[in-house]
């Protein structure tokens, strides 16, 4: 995800009054942004960004990296376990072979 859709994410849906053009000057020139309505004054300062194919920051993505690490090791448990579920049947002869035509 880029820094634009979690600004959308976090700010911009909550504030539809921010217009296009304005939300994509905030991405791109890392400016200072300030939104004033009747009850409340919202200000935006980016100070940093990565563009979509740049690396992401360790930070951002740690959940989805344990995520993947996880199902990794299932994945691994659940086809070690298929193995020596067939193994373990192999050696007691309760497993049979058929033959399709």
């Amino acid at each position: 995800m880029t820094l634009y859709g979690l600004i959308k994410m976090c700010f911009l849906i909550k504030y539809p009054e921010i217009n296009d053009r304005l939300k994509q000057n905030i991405v791109k020139n890392k400016l200072f942004y300030r939104l004033q309505d009747s009850l409340e004054l919202y200000l935006i300062n980016i100070k940093d960004y990565k563009l979509k194919n740049d690396i992401a920051p360790f930070d951002y993505i740690k959940s989805t990296l344990k995520q993947v690490l996880l199902n990794k090791k299932k994945l691994e448990f659940i086809s070690k376990f298929e193995n020596e579920i067939i193994e373990d049947a192999l050696q007691q002869n309760e497993l049979e072979f058929y033959e399709t035509n």
